[in-house]
């Protein structure tokens, strides 16, 4: 080999090894003979490697050992995807946890509370809105369907989820048909819950506009008590008189509260 030609294969040897770029036998075999150092090429990890190393991440824990193995931060984390700087995806969903009380708390927040996070921009608030108006929808869905008992416990979460987390006070409607199938649901007066605020027989012309059979209604508490005041059970009474005189049954008051329920139905209010 010529002196011009040693040069050159030297050179190229060198820049090959600068650049990590792998020649198999033929360039570890050179090695020696131009004491040219040459990178061992770095090997690829297989998927057993990484699902070792990453075992405790949220999709990964999913993927190996089911729904039940999640943390809820951990759900969150999933559809969050990423964190924040010096926090990870799993770290601000316990920040949004802490904040909101509970995954319900944290899928019906409002956008005000949510921008107030450090790590929730626009488009993570967008999804997790988008979550939570899913959630509601799945469970409107479920209301639909034929029930047997007049209430349950698909109701209650529907109500806390549709009203619970709301800063201001409202005062809602679900009509049923006779098999218990949601016709309805709508808001029919926000602020104080008064007899002023709430118009009997206004209540009473929308259930017969809806051929409802039966009535479910419900309020909620934004101080967190969901326990019925006395004016609660002057009101509750006065609405069961008004929908008797049309034969439209009142099945339940539900009181929503900051992670608490209280249905007037099974206290034997009704």
């Amino acid at each position: 080999m010529s002196q011009q030609s040693l040069a050159f294969t030297a050179h190229h040897e060198m820049e090959a090894a600068r650049c990590g770029v792998r020649h198999g036998f033929l360039a570890r075999s050179r090695q020696t003979e131009y004491g040219v150092p040459v990178l061992a090429p770095t090997p690829r990890p297989t998927f057993k490697d990484f699902h070792a190393k990453d075992a405790n991440l949220p999709r990964e824990r999913l993927a190996a050992l089911g729904a039940d193995a999640l943390t809820d931060a951990q759900v969150l984390a999933i559809f969050l995807g990423t964190g924040v700087a010096g926090k990870t995806a799993t770290e601000l969903g316990e920040t949004l946890l802490r904040r909101f009380g509970s995954l319900r708390g944290v899928l019906s927040a409002p956008p005000a509370a949510l921008r107030q996070i450090h790590g929730i921009g626009p488009a993570k608030m967008s999804l997790l809105r988008a979550i939570g108006i899913a959630a509601q929808r799945s469970l409107a869905d479920e209301l639909r369907k034929p029930r047997r008992s007049e209430t349950s416990e698909t109701i209650r979460a529907f109500m806390q989820h549709w009203i619970g987390s709301l800063q201001h006070e409202v005062f809602v409607c679900i009509y049923l048909d006779t098999r218990n199938r949601m016709l309805n649901h709508e808001i029919c007066s926000r602020g104080g819950l008064t007899q002023t605020a709430v118009h009997p027989r206004e209540l009473a012309r929308n259930a017969l506009d809806w051929n409802a059979a039966s009535v479910i209604i419900g309020h909620n508490h934004p101080s967190g008590d969901a326990e019925p005041s006395q004016s609660d059970l002057n009101l509750t009474r006065e609405l069961a008189r008004t929908f008797d005189t049309i034969e439209v049954r009142l099945l339940d008051h539900i009181v929503v509260g900051a992670g608490s329920i209280v249905s007037f139905h099974d206290r034997g209010l009704l």
